[in-house]
């Protein structure tokens, strides 16, 4: 039976995608409507198209689906327990929706498209593109311009990263084919620096696990140790960027940051104001730890953290008095919705955690796709609520999406 459905709006709207998916940096109206879209395509392809037989990637896709409805159910479960609809105080259901929706696409695609073998490189040089068009934009606009939030914005650049960096590292590629990726993912890295997110730095970590895991069998322990050598390096050179005038990578106000608030008790700084809150944040914890407080009463303590105290030390907290959230995903929602809420968000993590493991044997590039996506998600949380941004939820959800129809772009070996 031929692989290619020339009758599915895939086969019309392809190249469209494809140019939507290369711009997603961009702009967030243009990951809006390729999510949406891909949602559409999967509605359609629900209807018209029988149920294929079921394997690793449906038992990876429903996987997903599954952690996405669980999710779901905890956070609208929190929403009517404080009587917090959306998404006036917090943007979990939004995210929760949004999440849900895209996994049930992504099992829809799965579970009744064949796929098209000739899309999966063109979909890599699309994810290539995006990283370039991501370096592209921080050096035009710089940080503060950028579509979205700069944290979750690295975080989505990350994403792609993740999606683009364990195929670059396959011999079955060109050689050609496979520095082109590798330049292009290095591009996606020099825009997440370039845009002085701190918390999106990690993903550099998952990169250098995945280069020594894949030099390992082909030149043996030792000369693997090539890869973290060069890490060790970069992480050393992003370090000692603090000693150079210009701070471009804001090292040296991180370790300010970290001394006022420490020496001085002043939290009138992007760090500082982070500490401040998690300390809020970890005392409400504490009074409340299987429901919370809130997202209402989360936000009245916010505002008004330190107004209890005298002036000096009202004003030191002035900058985290401007926050809408905690800046930390996990405390976060255990401050809102506690253990039941804080459990609905690990659950993205463990879903793409568990998807990946259903793959380990037949798809192991998707695999470690999902993995480093789990990585991204659950690691970037430390600094910043990422999903309060759409950008981020419909970027994660895509990027899962994308992992999947790749899948189906090849061979059922990889």
């Amino acid at each position: 039976m031929n692989d290619r459905l020339p009758s599915h709006p895939v086969a019309h709207l392809g190249w469209f995608l494809l140019l939507l998916l290369a711009l997603t940096p961009t702009h967030t109206k243009i990951a809006g409507l390729l999510w949406l879209l891909a949602c559409l395509i999967a509605a359609v392809i629900a209807w018209r198209s029988p149920v294929l037989a079921s394997d690793e990637s449906v038992r990876g896709a429903r996987r997903w689906l599954m952690a996405c409805l669980a999710t779901l159910v905890l956070w609208q479960s929190m929403a009517i327990y404080w009587e917090e609809p959306c998404c006036d105080h917090s943007s979990d259901l939004n995210a929760a929706w949004r999440w849900t929706l895209g996994a049930w696409a992504t099992y829809m695609l799965v579970r009744r498209w064949r796929g098209d073998l000739a899309l999966g490189a063109v979909i890599h040089h699309a994810l290539a593109a995006a990283c370039l068009a991501s370096l592209a934009l921080v050096l035009m606009v710089g940080r503060f311009d950028l579509p979205s939030y700069p944290i979750p914005w690295s975080a989505s650049v990350g994403m792609l990263i993740m999606l683009l960096f364990p195929v670059a590292l396959q011999t079955a590629h060109g050689s050609w084919m496979r520095r082109w990726w590798l330049t292009a993912c290095a591009a996606g890295v020099a825009a997440v620096l370039l845009s002085q997110s701190r918390g999106a730095y990690i993903i550099l970590g998952w990169m250098v696990y995945l280069w020594a895991r894949a030099a390992r069998p082909a030149l043996g322990w030792q000369q693997s140790m090539l890869p973290l050598t060069w890490a060790a390096s970069l992480m050393a050179a992003i370090a000692l960027s603090g000693l150079l005038p210009s701070d471009p990578l804001r090292m040296r106000e991180g370790w300010n940051d970290i001394a006022a608030s420490w020496r001085m008790a002043d939290y009138n700084t992007s760090l500082g104001g982070r500490f401040a809150l998690y300390r809020m944040a970890s005392d409400t914890v504490s009074e409340s730890p299987l429901l919370g407080v809130g997202a209402r009463e989360r936000l009245s303590r916010i505002r008004s953290l330190g107004l209890d105290r005298p002036e000096p030390e009202r004003s030191l907290l002035a900058h985290a008095r401007k926050q809408g959230h905690v800046h930390n995903a996990y405390l976060h929602h255990a401050v809102d919705g506690g253990l039941i809420s804080l459990l609905g968000f690990v659950l993205t993590i463990a879903g793409l955690l568990y998807a990946a493991r259903a793959l380990q044997n037949a798809h192991q590039v998707a695999a470690l796709q999902l993995q480093g996506l789990a990585f991204v998600h659950g690691l970037t949380a430390l600094s910043n609520v990422n999903h309060a941004h759409n950008y981020y939820v419909v970027m994660l959800s895509l990027s899962v999406l994308l992992a999947f129809v790749l899948i189906r772009c090849k061979p059922a070996r990889d």
